[in-house]
């Protein structure tokens, strides 16, 4: 239920409260883990505040915390999506010639000979409050520059 699973695994006896954000649902879930695997027992919430308040209260509370988790879970992914660099920034750094994006945070950058772009990189990243976590310097070999001339 969590936004990226790294960062938060549910345990046994842990409630979640992903149910609970779907319109019209008066429904948690208490997960109860046995030998065989795992079982999930759902809960009406006011059914079981009738029956036991207690236990209504306590999984409330649980399925509350877990949805604010989730919400900040969210919030951490959109904050890092803001920051993202795009590809017009890299491409206006003098010496670059090309960009690829290979992940999220992830970029070729392709630049002349003659031109160390690395620090121009780590100072639009300062700019941008983000941090370079590495930062490599490829050289081309002669068979690269080959392959690259016959393959177009």
């Amino acid at each position: 239920a969590a936004v990226d699973k790294t960062q938060h695994k549910y345990e046994i006896g842990d409630t979640f409260g992903a149910a609970a954000l779907l319109v019209n649902q008066t429904r948690t879930a208490d997960v109860v883990a046995s030998e065989d695997g795992t079982t999930i027992a759902f809960y009406n919430l006011k059914e079981l505040n009738n029956k036991d308040p207690r236990k209504a209260k306590e999984l409330y509370t649980e399925a509350m915390e877990d949805i604010f988790r989730i919400i900040l879970d969210m919030e951490t992914l959109i904050d890092k999506l803001d920051k993202e660099i795009d590809e017009k920034k890299l491409l206006d750094i003098e010496g670059v010639e090309r960009v690829k994006k290979i992940a999220l945070f992830d970029w070729i950058i392709q630049s002349n000979t003659e031109t160390d772009v690395r620090p121009k990189i780590f100072n639009l990243a300062v700019k941008n409050n983000l941090t370079v976590l590495s930062m490599q310097k490829k050289d081309k070999k002669l068979e690269d520059v080959f392959h690259e001339l016959t393959s177009e």
